[in-house]
């Protein structure tokens, strides 16, 4: 592509999920997806676009009528239907028509839809325990949404959705580029939205690309990076290689706010949760709650109110807090 820039990436790994970004027609790409997703406004009137060749794809008017049954809807929310004929085309079993589009509020800002609409359809396919996902570029057509802020906003929901381990593999992000033709006037026009495309490519790997940030609300265990002697030092303790003054079985993780005390810990349970990894030989990892501890509280009270919410036949797990 003219001007892209070969250190861009066009595939990211999360775990076992692989999310990746291809250029063409959705109707036409050589791979088969479980859902396919649709991009609409909440009344799926299917007019332009994506959702226009998508209707014509599935060639029925079953197609329609069972999305449109369903309508008006409120913007963000994805309404199901089945594939028809997009199942030979795509190997789709389910259509998530994603209604960014807002006709009756203004309620919420477009970008902000298209975010909602992805983690939407996120949690549909795995409601439904799907392997695969297609989604186009949400509201960057008709919409009106810059290639920029579409790619920014569905990654964010990407990117949230899969700080976890996920039974989804296969996440597609399709560009619509049409073949390469060879009149000029029409080469100029491909070459544009070429050029577009890599605006959006360009703001996914800004967000998919880079590693957890401690300020975000997630929990991104993956996408961690440094603190190693910290997780070395609770790892010794917990597994008992390390001594513990008076012999207790517990760690304490003290810091200010927001300099990444939990994601610490999320890391650690993370790795515990991994086949062969020594934190889970023997032992049960667990998360509890059990509300705010203040400034200067004794480590012994903490300690006493997690055994009293842990069961008494299992109290000899580690205790690991963050305060």
């Amino acid at each position: 592509m003219p001007g892209e820039s070969k250190l861009l990436k066009r595939e990211f790994q999360f775990g076992s999920t692989t999310v990746k970004i291809i250029e063409g027609n959705i109707l036409s790409l050589g791979v088969k997806v479980n859902a396919v997703v649709s991009t609409d406004d909440n009344y799926l009137t299917m007019g332009s676009g994506v959702s226009k060749m998508l209707r014509k794809g599935a060639a029925s008017e079953r197609y329609v009528r069972s999305a449109q049954a369903q309508c008006p809807v409120k913007a963000g929310t994805v309404v199901v239907t089945k594939g028809y004929g997009l199942k030979d085309l795509l190997g789709a079993d389910y259509v998530f028509h994603g209604t960014v589009i807002d006709y009756d509020t203004s309620d919420l800002l477009l970008e902000e839809l298209v975010e909602r609409t992805t983690a939407n359809c996120l949690a549909q396919a795995e409601e439904r325990g799907l392997q695969s996902i297609l989604f186009p570029a949400l509201a960057a057509g008709a919409g009106g949404l810059t290639k920029e802020q579409c790619a920014r906003r569905m990654c964010s929901a990407i990117k949230a959705y899969l700080a976890q381990e996920r039974a989804l593999k296969e996440i597609y992000l399709i560009l619509h580029l049409p073949p390469e033709p060879e009149d000029e006037a029409e080469r100029n026009k491909f070459l544009s939205r070429k050029t577009a495309n890599g605006r959006f490519i360009l703001e996914a790997n800004l967000v998919l690309g880079v590693p957890y940030n401690p300020v975000l609300n997630i929990s991104q265990a993956r996408d961690f990076f440094g603190r190693k002697d910290a997780l070395k030092t609770l790892e010794e303790i917990v597994t008992g290689k390390k001594d513990v003054e008076g012999s207790k079985c517990h760690a304490v993780v003290l810091g200010g706010s927001a300099v990444g005390k939990w994601a610490i810990l999320d890391q650690l349970y993370y790795q515990a949760q991994q086949p062969g990894n020594p934190l889970g030989v023997g032992r049960r990892f667990v998360k509890l709650t059990f509300g705010r501890v203040h400034t200067n509280t004794p480590q012994s009270f903490i300690y006493r109110k997690f055994l009293g919410l842990w069961p008494r036949r299992r109290r000899t797990v580690k205790l690991i807090t963050s305060y």
